[in-house]
């Protein structure tokens, strides 16, 4: 058990490698004790593979997480059915955690299963428990969590029925007791925001927002990745208001305290650093600085392909994306070449992702099919002009 607390203990403060040796060493003890104690020792199983599971989703290592949050929710579902009332909580908690991951990797059907079966769970122990804080919380959670869902998937009414339930919950909460359940409230402000900026409605997404960006700036100390998140996004929305100026102050500012966090734990936050650096190089090309463009979003494609996990969905969309805005980039700076060569690179990816996902670029897709074309006859007829001027330099 002290094995097992201190690799936890060690994940919270940022010391991954220290905690996955500690889980790991947790984990096989637990499983030697099993085999001879079963009825007892179980449930530790269990318990130490989510916390495995949530350390190896932390550092992406997507695959090691889903294996092992699948063989603890199936111990999970037999301690369960055989003691409903000690095991249903922390059975809801893993179906939870799974179902996030299966959003990260863009198995949608499965989140989605995961997450609702998770949020049945949690209801009726709210139901069972009501004056327990915690379950309110849970349910709160879950809702949140499957908003999220729901915004990946278009399905924006549902996604706001749910986040606004949460957002319900967590004010109730955070009014009782602001000291834990503050940092919350600020996340589902955040993710409420998000929805309502790629709605747009953005009159109520800017004081979400706000709100929630003043919260986590009065948690700054405890919080400092949810800052650099909340700075990111309202930096994002500014971007869609055409206030350039707040913008581009929120998306240094969090590319700032996102760097600062990648040096002590690279493994967490580079891929927060390329995000970053990728609507920072967006907000360039609006304001027609090409060369700022360019810099920031090759380095944001650079870190994407150091630390993505390649199979995933979360990384072939954000290589895409990056890639299409450099060939924006390129061809803005009539280095045609270039821009065909990442236009077709982005075309390889589009092909590659799952058809929820491809409907979000379909505009971007059919500009760069077109654009291939013309980058080559713009690609010729440039060379064709340079020829042309050069030969008319020589003749004077």
């Amino acid at each position: 058990m002290a094995l097992s607390n201190l690799g936890v203990l060690h994940c919270d403060l940022g010391s991954y490698s220290d905690a996955e040796g500690e889980l790991k060493e947790s984990l096989a003890l637990y499983r030697a004790l099993a085999q001879e104690y079963p009825e007892v020792y179980r449930s530790d199983v269990a318990a130490t593979l989510v916390n495995l599971g949530k350390l190896h989703s932390e550092l992406r290592s997507y695959s090691d997480a889903e294996s092992e949050y699948g063989e603890s929710l199936a111990l999970q579902r037999d301690l369960a059915k055989r003691n409903p009332g000690v095991y249903n909580r922390t059975l809801a908690q893993t179906l939870n955690n799974l179902g996030n991951l299966h959003d990260e990797l863009g198995a949608y059907s499965d989140a989605e299963a995961e997450l609702k079966e998770s949020l049945a769970l949690r209801r009726m122990l709210a139901e069972q428990n009501p004056g327990v804080d915690g379950c309110l919380f849970e349910v709160a959670q879950t809702l949140n969590n499957l908003g999220n869902l729901h915004v990946g998937l278009d399905a924006h009414a549902d996604a706001e029925a749910e986040l606004q339930e949460s957002l319900e919950l967590r004010r109730m909460l955070a009014k009782e007791n602001p000291d834990v359940y503050t940092p919350g409230l600020a996340t589902v402000l955040n993710n409420l925001g998000n929805l309502h900026s790629a709605i747009g409605s953005y009159s109520d997404a800017e004081p979400e927002l706000k709100e929630c960006l003043a919260l986590y700036r009065a948690l700054a100390e405890r919080s400092r990745p949810d800052l650099a998140t909340a700075l990111f996004n309202l930096g994002s929305l500014h971007i869609k208001l055409s206030s350039y100026a707040d913008a581009e102050a929120e998306l240094k500012e969090s590319l700032a305290i996102y760097r600062e966090l990648a040096e002590r734990s690279s493994a967490v936050y580079n891929y927060d650093v390329a995000t970053a650096l990728f609507n920072l190089g967006s907000l360039h090309i609006e304001l027609e600085s090409y060369a700022d463009a360019e810099v920031e979003l090759k380095e944001a494609l650079a870190i994407f392909r150091e630390s993505g996990e390649p199979s995933s969905v979360a990384y072939k969309y954000d290589a895409a994306t990056t890639l299409f805005n450099l060939g924006l980039v390129h061809g803005r700076m009539e280095r045609y070449d270039l821009s065909k060569e990442e236009w077709l690179k982005f075309i390889e990816l589009y092909k590659d992702l799952p058809e929820a996902v491809q409907a979000r670029l379909a505009d971007r897709f059919e500009i760069a099919r077109r654009a291939v074309g013309l980058a080559e006859n713009l690609g010729g007829l440039v060379q064709k002009v340079r020829r042309l001027v050069s030969s008319l330099f020589k003749r004077r």
